[in-house]
């Protein structure tokens, strides 16, 4: 029996967990058993995050998020405990990637360096995408910006911050999130379509907006071979899709064989740790499970040598190991310190 324990403030997660129990036909809190799949049987533990989880063990799986995260390990830390590890993209991962999948130019850098900048790099743009790369504040949400846009919002943000500058794609209108596994995709959803190509009133997969289903193979072949180039194990990827209209099934399937450099019709917006990914409906059993599968092998345990490997025995490079932007740290690890 393996406890999958959520860590969240949002009772809305916890159902979502409840229900994937539901839909593979589990009486109450135990089952998920699949021998195509895993041998383990799952039950569900709910932490609400007013105070920091007790008695984790290492054979858990955890979902949790990042704030939630940043305040338990620094709990842990002031109580002598191992802080908790997961895996998560290396920073400025997409760096690594070729123009044909990223549709844009991307840069990673440090807010110091942001704020010295007389100019936004031509390659970027006037006006590009802009957040921080390893989290998320309310303060610097990722959004459009011009330099002095940028400049000024990221004015009280630690100087070693890292933040990603992306180019913009016109034309969005759809997107698609993957789940990979040990480097492979092996679950999608839709996650959103805009209203209007390169509109941000969009609706979503929760709102129950209708997908393309012939974009689902293609979703999962621009992520695997994202994974395979940026060296992700296990993770979530944003897939976009540019409008495109009277397209069949085999002409979507030439266009991604074929795309150029200059119009490519399926491009990646992102990457996200999969122990904080949003629960998504996944069509399937089997999609449910291993998305869960993922989580679970996504704890990351640091070894005797100082080395780490995940929870189904694989090595971690030590740039995949979560470490908390500087400004989700300053914000957040205060949160459980004035606990026993």
């Amino acid at each position: 029996m393996v406890i999958m324990r959520i860590i969240c403030t949002l009772s809305w997660v916890q159902n979502a967990f409840e229900d994937y129990l539901d839909k593979c036909h589990i009486c109450g809190t135990a089952g998920l058993a699949d021998a195509s799949d895993s041998s383990d049987s799952w039950t569900l533990a709910h932490d609400n995050g007013l105070a920091p989880a007790l008695d984790i063990k290492d054979s858990e799986g955890i979902w949790v998020t990042p704030d939630l995260l940043i305040a338990l390990n620094e709990w842990r830390k002031a109580k002598g405990m191992e802080p908790l590890l997961f895996e998560t993209p290396a920073a400025g991962w997409m760096s690594s990637l070729p123009f044909e999948l990223l549709g844009r130019t991307t840069l990673t850098t440090s807010v110091a360096d942001i704020l010295s900048w007389t100019r936004m790099p031509a390659e970027l743009g006037e006006e590009p995408w802009s957040q921080l790369d390893q989290g998320r504040v309310p303060e610097f949400r990722a959004a459009r910006r011009d330099l002095a846009t940028l400049q000024h919002d990221l004015a009280s943000a630690p100087l070693d911050s890292l933040v990603t500058v992306n180019g913009h794609i016109p034309g969005i209108a759809e997107e698609w999130c993957v789940i990979v596994h040990d480097g492979d995709a092996v679950a999608s959803c839709g996650y959103c379509v805009h209203l209007t190509p390169d509109s941000h009133e969009i609706a979503t997969v929760f709102d129950r907006a209708t997908f393309h289903g012939e974009y689902q193979q293609l979703a999962e072949q621009a992520a695997s071979e994202a994974a395979r180039i940026g060296g992700l194990g296990d993770a979530s990827i944003i897939v976009g899709f540019r409008a495109q209209k009277g397209r069949n099934k085999e002409e979507a399937q030439v266009q991604i064989q074929t795309r150029t450099r200059s119009q490519p019709d399926t491009f990646i917006i992102e990457a996200d740790p999969v122990w904080c990914t949003t629960p998504y409906p996944f069509e399937t059993d089997r999609e449910t499970r291993v998305f869960l599968n993922a989580i679970r092998d996504s704890r990351i345990l640091r070894q005797s040598d100082g080395t780490f490997r995940s929870a189904d025995g694989r090595a971690i490079p030590e740039a995949n190991v979560y470490s908390p932007d500087p400004w989700m740290l300053q914000r957040n690890r205060r949160r459980y310190l004035g606990f026993n």
